[in-house]
């Protein structure tokens, strides 16, 4: 039996179109979103991250991009990159096309039912409710859920204890 084809990332992301002008362009838009993406990929979520993961990593990326200029993308170029690009083209690249399709070896989780959420404990003193002649303010107790987000109860407590 023959072996499915699996695009490579690379691949899938020729697709996603570049929205930079001619005119000052350094760096081939597949290789930003390469760049970004293997970096998302590593668990960096932040744009200074990723900026650190792609000077990290200095020394591999040359090596596997070795037609490029000797200098890597800059924080700011990482950043531009991200602010234009076409995010639905971005998804569509690289998303399954076919809903049923799996990579080979995984294993398509069960949906939840009733997924677990998440709840946080939380007191907070009022602004502003402080009444001076008695030297009180405000306190409130919240038990908050995380997803969906909102108050599933609250109370008013006379005085914070701050333990925990």
């Amino acid at each position: 039996m023959d072996q499915p084809q699996y695009p490579t990332l690379a691949e899938a992301l020729k697709t996603v179109p570049d929205p930079r002008r001619a005119r000052g362009k350094i760096y081939p838009w597949l290789f930003l979103l390469v760049l970004i993406c293997a970096a998302l990929a590593a668990g960096k979520r932040k744009l200074s991250e990723i900026s650190d993961w792609v000077k990290y990593n200095g020394e591999v990326i040359r090596g596997s991009w070795p037609d490029l200029l000797p200098r890597l993308p800059s924080y700011a170029t990482l950043r531009r990159a991200l602010i234009h690009v076409d995010l639905q083209a971005l998804e569509a690249a690289i998303a399954p096309q076919d809903a049923g399709s799996t990579i080979p070896g995984s294993q398509t989780p069960k949906a939840l039912e009733d997924p677990p959420r998440g709840q946080a404990v939380d007191g907070k003193t009022l602004r502003g409710t402080l009444n001076y002649a008695s030297a009180t303010a405000t306190h409130l107790v919240s038990v908050v859920q995380h997803d969906p987000v909102c108050i599933l109860a609250q109370r008013r407590v006379e005085t914070p204890t701050h333990s925990g």
